[in-house]
């Protein structure tokens, strides 16, 4: 909506020069902090526009995590490190509105995202499997969303659990005969034509670089 109304601008402001009812409207019409709304200024689109900019990080991962044609579960714990990088930087902005809304919105991102034992482990384990990602990754991603004593325990008990996990696996598969193991299946060449990995939401997400990972990169280059 904000993204359509900042197209008419101008219409607003003539609009607001030609109209009486609707200027006394905005003088009259409360607000939810018990300000008066007033005319449209140059620093409302400001505004208006910082706030499309804030929002569209979250527009995206939306989209990015609702996918149903590619696998998501990888990307999960990664999408939650970008929306703290993300409210961190808003936090930080020199913009006083758009930091106090940052703010608000880290405390109820905390309050899902802030306590690793209420987090489930396979969401890191996920990530973990995933080759681009692997260990390295997710052990620094935590110290980022955790802070470095906490993220080090989570990390040795992500570790410790996927080593249970996968004694779990040797117990349920090592006395498996071979054909379990290794089912003699033709593969038709359209069994594969239907798969599409997590790059096929390229199309529908637009390519923003990963602030942990650009983090990543840059520590083990210093």
């Amino acid at each position: 909506m904000l993204n359509t109304a900042q197209n008419f601008e101008k219409a607003f402001d003539r609009f607001d020069f030609f109209d009486e009812n609707f200027k006394t409207y905005l003088a009259t019409h409360v607000c939810e902090d018990g300000s008066v709304a007033g005319t449209l200024e140059c620093d409302d689109w400001v505004n208006v526009r910082n706030v499309i900019k804030f929002l569209e990080r979250f527009y995206e991962l939306t989209v990015k995590a609702s996918g149903s044609h590619y696998v998501t579960s990888n990307v999960h714990f990664e999408d939650i490190c970008e929306l703290d990088a993300h409210l961190k930087a808003c936090v930080a902005t020199e913009d006083l509105s758009l930091s106090n809304m940052a703010e608000r919105m880290r405390e109820k991102f905390r309050k899902y995202w802030g306590d690793p034992e209420k987090m489930n482990k396979m969401i890191f384990i996920s990530s973990v499997l995933d080759p681009r990602n692997k260990f390295v990754y997710v052990s620094f991603a935590l110290e980022e969303l955790f802070g470095e004593e906490v993220g080090k325990k989570v990390s040795e008990g992500v570790y410790d659990y996927m080593k249970s996990l996968f004694g779990e696996y040797l117990k349920n598969y090592s006395r498996a005969s071979h054909h379990q193991l290794y089912p003699s299946v033709s593969t038709s060449s359209h069994d594969t034509s239907d798969v599409t990995s997590s790059s096929g939401s390229s199309s529908s997400v637009k390519s923003n670089a990963l602030r942990t990972k650009l983090h990543l990169k840059k520590q083990k280059e210093d």
